[in-house]
């Protein structure tokens, strides 16, 4: 019995000899129009205003193979760099590709695939003098990388926990935090699928010491328990913070060596009670969790109810304020230096980026729906043309430097790409698209930017860490605004 898709080869060609149309090759005539672009279909419309040309980078395998992701684990790559710069190292020369879509349509796009995803990246966080990038992978490893090169430093395999899940191998790394200012030696903390929060000493190549010859030592754990997806830890190093399943936040102090994770000292959000001018808990699992740089007892958590709270340690169990709308799914939510601006990353088509002013959350028990701030996920790629639908992407994970503010990176599924902005100063004005990078392979689920504004990072799902350099005049707004071709301002 023939298929619907010959049914309907026969029925065109029929229709063809009938009204006379001579048989057309479409697959050479779309190669001869667009090129080689490894098999997708890419619609193309005139536009009246030219599109600022956006390069990106595709793997050159649709098809990776995964015995090969552990020698190129990490791909690099140079934002701003000036295209006639001959390769240098590892690093390779991008190449121009003008994509002006004119519609969107789920078989034009790679999907997130199910398959090869046994080492995908999770989680990733750079460490406080952006020297070090930490991942954190499905297959239960912890993976340190110099920020710089991309080379794997070193990696540990997390404790199993034998009370629950699977205690034959390690439990997945949900997150990763490193402690900010942990002095001589780094110190990072990760959690796990099985509910289990571990403290580790990053001794580099030290060969000897305290902590013997391992370069990555496990100092501290707690017992595990329900999936714990997030975690943060305070600014001044003193607390950490951790949630998942359970929809409540426990938090510990971590200066107790290792006994610090043995017992929290604090549970947010376990409060059920329905008293009115009161805010409820999370009623779904917790995404995501940050510290407010400007006051160690303020955090904010984010659940997948649709709700981002506010909490103040010294209140007790009952959150001060709450953000209704933002639709996070991952670690996709972060706050400003000075603790005034918050940064969302929705996993929808429309308002995916979006700023809300937390000086609007200052009294206890309030409430806030609307955003200060609205970016489209296209920044000022379209020009000024309106008539160009252009394109979306279900955010996963977004992250800005927390310096200046300046650097937003952002990266999720359906279109299967990341990109990178540079926020302008005027709040009206769209965002200025850097460079972007698209994996065919699958989607990105994880995010970071260095806190000095100069790399980010892209965590993939089938394992492979985007590496990316910023130029500083792409950073900071030295750039000329425009949408002609002037390729010193792409990628």
């Amino acid at each position: 019995m023939a298929t619907a898709a010959e049914r309907s080869s026969a029925l065109r060609s029929a229709g063809e000899a009938v009204l006379g149309i001579p048989k057309i090759d479409y697959a050479s005539a779309a190669a001869a129009v667009l090129g080689d672009n490894h098999g997708r279909v890419v619609k193309r419309a005139i536009a009246k205003q030219p599109v600022r040309r956006v390069q990106t980078v595709q793997p050159p395998d649709k098809n990776p193979d995964l015995a090969s992701l552990t020698a190129e684990r990490v791909q690099l790559h140079q934002f701003g760099v000036d295209p006639g710069m001959p390769e240098s190292g590892s690093v390779k020369r991008l190449q121009s590709l003008l994509t002006r879509r004119h519609s969107i349509e789920t078989g034009d796009l790679p999907q997130l695939r199910k398959t090869n995803c046994s080492e995908a990246c999770f989680s990733l966080a750079f460490s406080p003098d952006s020297g070090l990038l930490a991942g954190g992978f499905f297959d239960g490893m912890l993976r340190i990388f110099d920020s710089q090169s991309g080379t794997e430093e070193h990696c540990v395999s997390l404790p199993v926990t034998t009370e629950f899940g699977d205690s034959s191998k390690s439990p997945s790394v949900t997150c990763v935090r490193w402690l900010p200012d942990s002095g001589d030696v780094p110190t990072l903390a990760t959690s796990d699928a099985a509910g289990a929060i571990c403290l580790w000493r990053y001794l580099g190549t030290a060969t000897e010491g305290d902590y013997g010859d391992q370069a990555l030592d496990c100092v501290a754990k707690s017992t595990g328990g329900l999936t714990l997806n997030a975690l943060c830890v305070t600014p001044d190093g003193s607390r950490i913070a951790a949630a998942g399943a359970g929809h409540v936040i426990r938090a510990y102090d971590i200066q107790d060596g290792t006994s610090a994770l043995e017992t929290p000292i604090q549970t947010l959000g376990e409060c059920r009670h329905t008293i009115p001018g009161r805010i409820a808990g999370h009623s779904l699992k917790v995404v995501c969790l940050k510290s407010d740089h400007s006051n160690p007892n303020l955090l904010l958590s984010a659940g997948i109810d649709r709700k981002i709270l506010r909490w103040d340690m010294r209140v007790g169990c009952d959150a001060i304020g709450c953000i209704h709308g933002p639709q996070l799914m991952g670690d996709a939510m972060d706050i400003s230096r000075d603790g005034l601006t918050l940064l969302t990353g929705s996993h929808r088509a429309d308002k995916s980026l979006q700023l809300f002013d937390m000086r609007r959350l200052n009294k206890h028990f309030s409430t806030l729906a609307e955003a200060s701030g609205v970016y489209s996920w296209n920044g000022d790629e379209l020009g000024l043309d309106t008539k160009i639908k252009g394109s979306t992407c279900l955010l996963f994970g977004v992250a800005w430097d927390s310096g200046k503010n300046k650097t937003i990176a952002a990266a999720g599924q359906h279109e299967n790409a990341a990109k990178v902005f540079a926020r302008r100063d005027d709040p009206l004005e769209p965002l200025h698209t850097i460079g972007k990078i698209e994996n065919i392979a699958g989607g990105f689920w994880s995010v970071a930017a260095a806190p000095d504004g100069g790399r980010v990072a892209f965590g993939s799902v089938e394992g492979t860490v985007h590496l990316s350099q910023i130029a500083a005049e792409s950073r900071f707004g030295s750039y000329t605004v425009g949408y002609g071709h002037n390729q010193n301002m792409n990628i």
